[in-house]
């Protein structure tokens, strides 16, 4: 069992450019990723969390030799608690108590064959899986197995998803496109996700609901050819949808969300201050620089001052099927995330240590599912820990 750490973190205000009010109506200064809106709820530093969560481990899926799990692949959860796992350009499905179903799909370029499975979503007995490759998303009934029908992708303003989807209603998406931007006095290539609704016939509905700052890039050349790195320690805008229909946008420099209706009209922005991590020396850059043959000084040459001198607030977020907010903080021990439960308004429910090896990927039902490396075998695992929840005193 692994219980909820209820300590409380000291945050502070950084970057700022506008005003409003918190609880106790001092004025704060809020980020650019608020500017133009109002009703943007501050809450203080100090608030102690009202709840506290302990999980106990209950089930493993995919923990067999039969089936290899990376740490990429997706995962869904249904509502009768049947988990599906993406694998091998197939899902494999298994029963709530861990039996084994079967398979949906299979690599090819048919009905309900896919060249890559880029994401995948489930509502209302149906799964969604998006090739963005063949720029189709084939719907299946969970029950039968069987191809429901397909739904194309079409190319908007020469934009194409990648794969970034979620489901309103049967056949009522929100599909995000993909706009690439570099300024010619700039090294970094800026990239853009435009948020459409896409209705059954696959129409897109137009403006977009939102344009969101994704991980940029820039490039690196050396004796090994041409390379397109992440910015470390970037900034990015991510992306979550509520069971209820309501997006959720959030802007990983702090604790900064806006909650929009499904049309992409603003309801209310939610901000916990927070204090970045700072960045101390080459040993912080990502591991992969050394494995890939990068030079950090050559980044830092190239960068200059569009190198953050800190870790973003944030790395993971999104909203649970009772619209609360599960984030992770980035803290000073790079070996763990600080998960933060939020409540739909934005007040703090809890706060709890996990490792950062074993990211949390779905909760469903008062379920949370991880993906975790067993210790004996070295096959990666998805676990399923059942939430108890207790009023703190």
């Amino acid at each position: 069992m692994k219980m909820i750490n209820k300590k409380n973190y000291i945050v502070i205000l950084s970057c700022v450019l506008i005003y409003a009010c918190d609880h106790s109506s001092n004025q704060i200064e809020l980020p650019q990723f608020f500017s133009g809106h109002s009703n943007i709820e501050v809450f203080s530093e100090n608030t102690d969390p009202v709840v506290t969560f302990s999980f106990h481990n209950e089930r493993v899926f995919g923990d067999s030799e039969l089936l290899y799990i990376s740490n990429r692949d997706k995962i869904g959860v249904d509502d009768k608690g049947r988990v599906y796992i993406e694998n091998q350009k197939s899902i494999h499905v298994y029963e709530e108590d861990g039996k084994y179903i079967g398979k949906i799909g299979r690599e090819g370029r048919g009905p309900g064959e896919f060249l890559t499975i880029h994401n995948i979503s489930l509502k209302c007995g149906l799964l969604y899986v998006y090739d963005a490759n063949q720029s189709k998303i084939s719907v299946f009934d969970t029950e039968s197995f069987e191809l429901n029908r397909e739904i194309s992708i079409p190319l908007i303003n020469d934009m194409r998803g990648m794969g970034d989807f979620a489901v309103l209603e049967i056949d009522d998406l929100i599909v995000g496109v993909r706009e690439t931007k570099r300024l010619e006095d700039s090294a970094v290539t800026q990239r853009f996700m435009h948020y459409y609704l896409l209705d059954h016939s696959g129409n897109f509905a137009e403006p977009a609901i939102a344009i969101a700052d994704i991980s940029d890039y820039y490039e690196i050349r050396n004796q090994r050819g041409v390379s397109y790195p992440p910015v470390p320690f970037d900034r990015e805008t991510l992306f979550s949808l509520s069971e209820t229909g309501k997006i959720y946008l959030l802007w990983t420099d702090q604790i900064a969300i806006k909650v929009l209706d499904a049309k992409g009209n603003f309801l209310n922005g939610i901000l916990y201050p927070f204090p970045n991590v700072p960045v101390k020396d080459d040993s912080d850059f990502p591991i992969f620089y050394e494995t890939i043959g990068l030079s950090i000084p050559d980044t830092k040459q190239i960068l200059g001052d569009r190198l953050p001198e800190s870790y973003p607030a944030v790395s993971h977020f999104f909203v649970d099927d009772e619209e609360r907010i599960w984030l992770s903080t980035i803290v000073k021990d790079l070996n763990i995330y600080g998960w933060w439960i939020l409540e739909e308004t934005g007040e703090l429910i809890t706060k709890f240590e996990w490792r950062r090896d074993e990211p949390i990927e779905v909760v469903k039902n008062s379920k949370m599912y991880t993906r975790e490396t067993d210790e004996e075998s070295g096959l990666v695992q998805v676990v399923r820990y059942r939430i108890e929840f207790e009023e703190s005193i």
